[in-house]
């Protein structure tokens, strides 16, 4: 099982996390995602974020309802064995 952890920040609405994103990781629908906000935006840290597999890499998608947040997020994927 190998893990990959990042800090990312989050310019658009969804951002896509691939091997741009994250060095020396290639994306599988069986990888599991965590993100978390890194707190440090001006908008309120209690904003829903969800991770959906799009064909080859995850989005993260923010539902700030009041803009995109712009702050960073912490991303940790674990890669399971296939």
């Amino acid at each position: 099982m190998a893990l990959y952890a990042a800090e990312v920040n989050f310019t658009s609405n969804p951002i896509i996390l691939d091997t741009s994103t994250i060095a020396g990781w290639t994306p599988l629908s069986t990888d599991q995602v965590v993100v978390s906000l890194g707190g440090d935006s001006v908008s309120d840290a209690n904003i829903p974020i969800r991770v959906v597999w799009d064909t080859n890499h995850w989005k993260v998608y923010s539902d700030d309802t009041s803009g995109v947040y712009t702050g960073k997020i912490q991303v940790i994927i674990r890669v399971l064995p296939v």
